[in-house]
């Protein structure tokens, strides 16, 4: 394959433009309201036991709801399951034409995720550059980008998208703060949390703890 010399920045923007990247916001928000919503029904889960699984339940819910909105042609992108090395956990994988994108819940907005093989394959491709210092490149088959979320209490705090340097030191390369954009075009109305969405995520929960999701 004949790699390409890419200014990483400028392909984000025109891969994963503002107009698409805004929809993730609200899936986030929404995937934590699920979650809430879960624990206020249900006592076998408010407990100090069942609060050591809300970190697990909201992986599920946020990956649900963009999986949802791929699903519901709100935006132009796919998916794949992906697994990790010893194939007994999956994930979802979004596809842009350059981009897999990937959902990490870190603790703080600059923190990477924790060392996984699977990540350390997807960096793999990748070579991280200065050219002349004048600005970060990228020498790539195809690029790898993590979407990374942290909460206080029940809201998201932080939802930014970067593009992790492949030396796999926990530095990014960019780094967009989603919460802080503007949105540049009028997204649908924030869906409410019905007993209907509850029972789905439900049942999508039962399905994806079954199968080792």
């Amino acid at each position: 394959m004949l790699f390409e010399q890419v200014d990483v920045k400028t392909l984000l923007e025109k891969d994963l433009p503002q107009s698409v990247r805004s929809h993730f916001v609200p899936a986030v928000k929404r995937a934590y309201d699920l979650v809430a919503k879960l624990y206020e029904q249900h006592q076998f889960l408010s407990w100090p036991v069942g609060y050591e699984h809300r970190r697990e339940l909201r992986r599920i819910a946020v990956e649900y709801e963009l999986m949802k909105l791929v699903d519901s042609g709100q935006i132009p992108l796919e998916y794949q399951i992906g697994y990790n090395a010893i194939r007994n956990c999956r994930h979802l994988e979004l596809l842009t034409k350059q981009f897999i994108i990937t959902v990490s819940q870190v603790q703080y907005p600059r923190s990477f995720p924790r060392p996984a093989i699977f990540r350390n394959r997807l960096l793999s491709g990748q070579l991280a550059w200065d050219f002349f210092g004048e600005s970060e490149k990228l020498i790539t088959g195809r690029f790898y980008i993590i979407l990374t979320h942290g909460y206080e209490k029940h809201y998201p705090e932080f939802i930014c998208l970067g593009v992790p340097d492949p030396d796999q030191k926990g530095r990014w390369i960019t780094q967009i703060d989603l919460l802080k954009e503007t949105p540049t075009v009028e997204l649908p109305e924030e869906e409410i949390i019905t007993e209907g969405t509850l029972l789905k995520f439900k049942e999508f929960v039962k399905e994806a703890v079954g199968n080792g999701r």
